[in-house]
């Protein structure tokens, strides 16, 4: 291949691969005459820098027997060496500061913001900066970013426009006059020259370009050595310009990409033929046109020429007549294939998967499916390996944090491998921005964030829970459990004190602040809580102590340095002072300093965040150079903070050896031999730009101005070319909630309508995915002989779809078999405690699930609330009033009740709170007015009780507890009214009573509030001996109650217990069904004369599947825990019958229950 000699050398291909193999040669067979001499080849990013780097590395200096290596290489951006060319012309210091790069050029225009002239021109600004007539700072900065943005274009895309406002004439890119609305352009444009010391970037490069074409500039007057600008498809046409002109003083390559090789001998390019480079190869037409005026002569190329090693990277799975070949050589071509078309439609080749469409139902799916795609090709080709594959995705942000979770990486991790599972897949994500990848950087600009937010409990919490404020504080995992539930208890809501409430809604009250809870757990580790002392306004948190106390420490710590950085950072300040501030707020919140917490990856993330606030206050440069002393706001620095660390982390993930997961332009035409196309739904490509309203770029345009759809539409059509052997793209073409169909991309429609007009028969490329990833369309062939539809490598699910194509039969036992006997810390063999026995008969099942496998289910796991409780709900009205009620029994209800109620920040504040208060009093005065009646609270008093067990049932030698009865009577009184486990409770304790004193005759009282009674209030009564009448054996009748006096009453209460702790020990090692109030529904209609099976039925719609909402039994989460979900009451007692035990026990309650 012969190039011509020339100052300015353009080699083009279609193959950026082709490319970076001439440019090797080149580099071998003329090095530069100084060994030492560094080579730069400019590139368009940091992933093709990488990629070129490995390409090299096997290509430079290598020889038969010795492998190459890349060294000696930099590989600097366009802008750079643009910028090094015009301060070599120009005879400017290289290191000088560009004021007008656009991020410093905000800063100048800040402050020409803020002192318009009063000219009728610059109104249009004055009304965008002003809100209801008032000036706002608000708008200010982010306005100044936009112009600067758009000046910057300016001056590389309409030189012309530019120089003609300087000579005062104030027009547009056409030279037309300007709109009314527009024209405060050309005089702020004027007044920005003015200002700043440096002349603009238009007028620089004016100059240089005509030193450099006058001869003016000799080589080696500081300008590059040489020019290398490789990988490029287009490029300002300014900056084509003036590597034009440098061409006459050093060597300038450039090497370009040309997806359309028939361009080259173009002096215009025709409209194309093909469709898809007729709707997305503008961008390269464009290219072309504007490179065209500066080729004197080109070396072009012919990709066809190197077929067998053009890239390097073809597999043995490529074919010149796969779907995919056949569609990029139609687009290199510029061919037309199908119906109209100048080439006859092809038949699709047989079994063809070189371009796949998947449509899923939503992005977990996509990444689900793809997973499942890439391993079935890396199982089809053992040549593949994940080096070979990138995924490419126009929104990195949405897909890159689900990967992990799609590609699982269990080795990686220490674990181990399931037999017969597909092995991990490496995947590494690339070019995220800096705030997505760098803990330290979300963290600071959360509490950015809650500087003016309401700083709630949630927000609070979930900023200690960051892995940088976990580190600095040394937080772990179980304070982090705990420390909600502290949160709960004291009622914070939002707030940091008083003052803070003031601030925001002009409410100076502390309760259900973050203030009053710190003083409520200081206080609780001070002192103990007995509910009624308060010091001050503040009662002790009784749940601070232990290791509590060294928790409440370490959150202390943590909360005072936040409050203390929040309320530090609210006022307006110089660029410089809030880099100190912002500075002083990371060590002071993320930095642990030296030692065990400090990791290099928090190392290093602190770095990264220092940096951008160095380069926060580089970029604040006034026109004169000196650091500006413009006020910014807050919001105006959580803008420009944002925008800096909201910056690309580049694609240093790139060439790992994993598969790559990034953005379209990090990776640009760079061959993979699997090119994968993620998210690419309705809308998602191209992607909607951003319009300033005051663009004077958007019409009339130019070849080679800027266009973000034009330019999306580009990169998809390069990301397609890229792909040496399979074109892999996924959809959502499902909403994952209804199933509607759904459009690709607009350009992926275009695609599908390419492939089916260039080939013939059933052109099979669309695969509408499974909602679930077990879904047997992935398993026919294992699950029933047929050929699978769609492939799947996972053995669970698998698994999952062989049991969901089974017919379906009852739910498997919980347990197979009795567990063995429990150990003697569970059961006392010296006795059993009575409220043990209580508690076990009040739910079996779960005091089975928790006392023998250890299993909590339920728990309170709200979080807690981030607004000001207005009412007091259920849990909390029922709270409140039982501890009233327990108080008043007792007579130690603190004079102070209301206020102490209110120090806990459970009820409203203020009024609210007096009258939610003042209804949970009024329930409890007239539940303590029943309870008088019986004789008063100094009536109240324990019995302790020992109750022999005739028989003596396993390992139990008698049952102890203490019972609370006012006289003979065994009282229950609460809030709420009477229920299935109260009435229980009470039975057992009445019948232990009898057992133990004979010479009482013992009953049962329940008191409770009902809001349905006259009275509000439930009166219920249990009689011992008409309840155990009925369980008197048939032929001793002379042993029941009436006949045989209260010493047979006792014995059979001993008889009854000694039932029931036989039961409770049965209930350690099995299932025993008897749910509360599915037995006794059971019980009840065994007592109307249902037959069992009735019976059951009964119960089951009446307790067990009861409608409403709090549902029944069956919602419960232990009896779903131990039957499954919807379970059939029939089917669980033809499993654990419980008909005689529910006989037993809740016979006896019904028929010692009273009316009530």
């Amino acid at each position: 291949m012969a190039t011509i000699e020339h100052r300015l050398r353009v080699v083009r291909s279609p193959s950026i691969a082709v490319l970076a193999d001439h440019l090797a040669e080149r580099l071998d067979t003329d090095p530069p005459a100084d060994a030492f001499a560094r080579i730069e080849v400019v590139v368009p990013s940091r992933g093709v820098e990488r990629w070129l780097t490995q390409r090299f590395s096997t290509s430079l200096g290598a020889t038969s027997d010795q492998a190459g290596v890349c060294a000696g290489v930099a590989f600097p951006f366009l802008g750079g060496v643009v910028q090094r060319t015009l301060a070599a012309t120009l005879g400017e210091d290289r290191e000088a500061v560009d004021p007008w790069s656009p991020r410093r050029l905000a800063w100048p225009l800040v402050e020409l913001l803020d002192d318009l002239p009063g000219t009728a021109a610059f109104d249009p600004l004055r009304s965008h900066l002003t809100d209801a007539g008032v000036r706002t700072a608000r708008r200010r900065f982010p306005l100044a970013r936009r112009i600067a943005d758009l000046f910057d274009r300016y001056a590389l895309y309409r030189p012309d426009m530019t120089a003609a406002w300087l000579d005062g004439h104030d027009v547009d890119g056409e030279g037309a006059p300007l709109a009314a609305n527009l024209g405060w352009q050309p005089p702020l444009w004027r007044q920005l020259t003015e200002t700043l010391s440096t002349p603009s970037p238009d007028l620089r490069t004016s100059e240089a370009i005509d030193r450099l074409q006058r001869g003016e500039v000799a080589r080696g007057e500081d300008l590059p050595e040489a020019v290398t600008v490789f990988g490029v498809l287009a490029m300002p046409p300014r900056h084509l310009e003036l590597l034009s002109a440098l061409a006459r003083v050093a060597p300038v390559t450039l090497y370009a990409i040309a997806p359309c090789p028939a361009w080259s001998a173009e002096d215009s390019v025709p409209v194309p033929r093909n469709p898809l480079l007729l709707a997305s190869g503008v961008v390269a037409r464009e290219a072309h046109t504007v490179l065209t005026p500066h080729l004197e002569r080109a070396v072009h190329l012919d990709v066809a020429a190197h077929a067998d090693d053009a890239s390097g990277d073809a597999g043995p799975g490529q074919t010149g007549n796969s779907a995919l070949s056949v569609l990029q050589a139609d687009v290199r071509g510029d061919h037309r294939r199908g119906p109209g078309g100048q080439l006859p439609a092809l038949p699709w080749p047989a079994g063809d998967d070189s371009v796949q469409v998947h449509a899923c139902h939503g992005p977990v799916r996509q990444l689900e499916v793809l997973r499942e795609v890439l391993l079935g090709l890396l199982e089809d080709d053992p040549s593949l390996e994940p080096r070979d594959i990138v995924v490419l995705t126009p929104d990195i942000e949405v897909y890159a944090p689900i990967v992990p979770a799609a590609f699982p990486q269990r080795q990686a991790r220490g674990g181990s491998q399931d037999p017969g599972a597909p092995p991990d897949l490496p995947v590494r994500v690339a070019d995220r921005a800096l705030a997505a990848e760098n803990a330290v950087a979300q963290a600071l600009l959360t509490v950015l964030e809650l500087t003016t937010a309401r700083v709630t409990a949630s927000q609070v919490l979930d900023l200690l829970a960051t892995a940088p404020v976990r580190a600095r504080f040394d937080l772990g995992d179980s304070d982090l459990e705990e420390l909600p539930r502290w949160v709960l208890g004291t009622g914070v809501s939002w707030g940091i004190d008083a003052d803070h409430r003031r601030e925001l809604i002009d409410l100076e009250d502390r309760a259900h602040t973050w203030s009053a809870a710190l003083d409520r757990w200081t206080l609780g580790a001070a002192m103990a809580d007995d509910g009624t002392r308060m010091v001050g306004d503040v009662l002790p948190y009784d749940d601070v102590e232990g290791a509590g106390v060294e928790l409440l420490g370490r959150v202390t710590s943590a909360t005072d340095a936040l409050f203390a950085t929040l309320r530090s950072l609210a006022a307006p300040r110089s660029v410089g002072a809030w880099r100190a501030s912002l500075a002083a707020a990371v060590t002071l919140l993320f930095d642990p300093g030296p030692g065990p917490h400090r990791d290099a990856e928090l190392t290093a993330q602190l770095g990264q965040v220092r940096a951008a606030l160095d380069d926060l206050v580089a970029d604040a440069v006034t026109g004169d150079g000196s650091s500006t002393q413009v006020e910014l706001t807050l919001e105006e620095l959580r803008g420009i903070l944002g925008d800096l660390l909201a910056a690309g982390g580049g694609a240093g993930a790139t060439a790992t050896g994993a598969v790559t997961v990034t953005g379209f332009e990090a990776l640009r035409n760079v061959p993979h031999r699997i090119v994968c196309l993620v998210g690419m739904d309705d809308g998602a490509l191209p992607r909607a730009g951003v319009e300033h309203g005051f663009d004077l770029l958007e019409a009339p345009s130019r070849p080679g101005d800027p266009d973000r759809r034009l330019e999306d539409r580009q990169l998809l059509l390069d990301a397609v070319l890229s792909a040496v052997d399979h074109l892999v793209v996924t959809y959502s073409g499902h909403d994952p909630r209804t199933n509607e169909h759904l459009q690709p991309a607009v350009a992926i429609s275009e695609l599908l309508d390419v492939l089916q007009a260039s080939f013939t028969g059933p052109v099979e490329v669309v695969h509408s995915q499974p909602l679930q990833p077990h879904s047997d369309r992935y398993f026919r062939a294992a699950v029933d002989g047929e050929e699978p539809v769609l492939q799947a490598f996972d053995p669970h699910h698998l698994a999952a779809a062989r049991a969901a194509s089974q017919a379906s039969g009852p739910v498997p036992a919980f347990l197979d078999a009795p567990l063995p006997p429990p150990p003697d810390d569970l059961v006392d063999p010296t006795g059993i405690d009575l409220d043990d026995l209580i508690r076990f008969l009040e739910h079996p099942v779960r005091f089975l699930l928790q006392r023998r496998l250890g299993l909590t289910l339920g728990e309170d796991d709200r979080r807690p609330p981030d607004r000001d409780p207005t009412e007091l709900d259920g849990l909390q009205r029922w709270q409140l009033g039982q501890d009233l009620l327990e108080r008043g029994l007792t007579a130690t209800v603190p004079e102070d009740w209301r206020a102490v109620t209110m120090a806990t920040g459970t009820a409203p504040v203020g009024g609210l709170g007096e009258v939610a208060l003042e209804g949970v009093e009024d329930l409890v005065q007239r539940l303590l007015q029943e309870v008088g009646e019986l004789g008063g609270h100094r009536s109240l008093r324990q019995l302790e009780l020992e109750v022999p067990i005739p028989g003596g049932a396993p390992q139990v030698a008698r049952l102890v507890g203490a019972v609370e009865v006012v006289g003979d009577t065994v009282l229950h009184v609460g809030v709420s009214s009477p229920k299935a486990k109260h009435l229980v409770a009470a039975w057992v304790r009445t019948v232990a009573v009898l057992a133990s004193e004979p010479e009482l005759t013992p009953q049962a009282l329940l008191i409770g509030g009902d809001a349905g009674l006259k009275s509000g209030v439930r009166r219920i009564t249990l009689d011992p001996l008409a309840g155990l009448l009925p369980l008197a054996v048939e032929g001793e009748e002379d042993l029941a109650p009436e006949a045989a006096g209260m010493a047979a009453a006792a014995a059979m209460a001993r008889e009854h217990l000694g039932a029931l702790v036989a039961l409770y020990l049965r209930g350690h090692r099995e299932v025993v069904a008897l749910v509360p109030d599915t037995a006794a529904a059971y019980a009840a209609a065994r007592a109307d004369g249902a037959d069992h099976d009735a019976a059951v039925t009964a119960a089951h719609f009446k307790a067990w599947a009861k409608p409403g909402p709090f549902g029944g039994d069956r919602d419960d989460a232990y009896c779903v825990q131990a039957f499954g979900p919807d379970a059939d009451l029939g089917e669980i007692d033809a499993r654990h019958p419980f008909g005689a035990a529910a006989d037993q026990l809740w016979g006896a309650v019904l028929a010692a229950r009273g009316k009530g």
